[in-house]
């Protein structure tokens, strides 16, 4: 009878309880359509952490105790040694990467300069071919305009009234 007794006051009874009453307070809450599938989700979650944060209570004190005790001088003075360490690797990575950066915008300086370049060459070109066009198209315009003479008729469709 004393085992009987010592189980329904344990922490393992305890747990089970708990699950079991967040459990089926959830499966009512859902049966009766006043929550829908997250908070659904959540409680059958809540149910589950709680039963194993309270059955497993104290293992998680002395998971906590032993974090939080304080630390001897020399795991302070490792500490100490770990986090200037750490600086200086981070002042390298630091110098490394500025220098990274440095290259690559004198990269991407280069790539403007050479666009520069190759625009001008384009600009150049599509001059030298409007000049040709031009060159080309007065000598065809003054052969034709030679052969043939303009014809010089007024009529009512030529003259268009200035629009107001």
């Amino acid at each position: 009878m004393s085992t009987a007794l010592n189980f329904f006051q344990s922490e393992h009874f305890l747990a089970l309880l708990i699950a079991i009453l967040v459990f089926l307070t959830t499966i009512f809450l859902v049966v009766k359509r006043w929550i829908g599938f997250s908070v659904t989700l959540l409680l059958l979650i809540f149910s589950l952490a709680a039963g194993l944060l309270i059955n497993h209570q104290q293992d998680l004190q002395h998971y906590f105790s032993s974090y939080s005790s304080n630390p001897t001088p020399e795991s302070s003075d490792d500490f100490h040694k770990h986090m200037m360490q750490a600086m200086e690797d981070l002042k390298l990575e630091v110098t490394a990467e500025k220098e990274n950066l440095r290259r690559v915008m004198n990269q991407v300086q280069e790539i403007f300069e050479s666009m520069d370049v190759q625009k001008q060459k384009l600009q150049n070109f599509i001059e030298e071919t409007r000049e040709q066009f031009k060159t080309d198209y007065q000598k065809k315009s003054s052969s034709n305009h030679i052969e043939s003479a303009p014809s010089q008729t007024s009529s009512e469709e030529d003259v268009t009234p200035p629009s107001t």
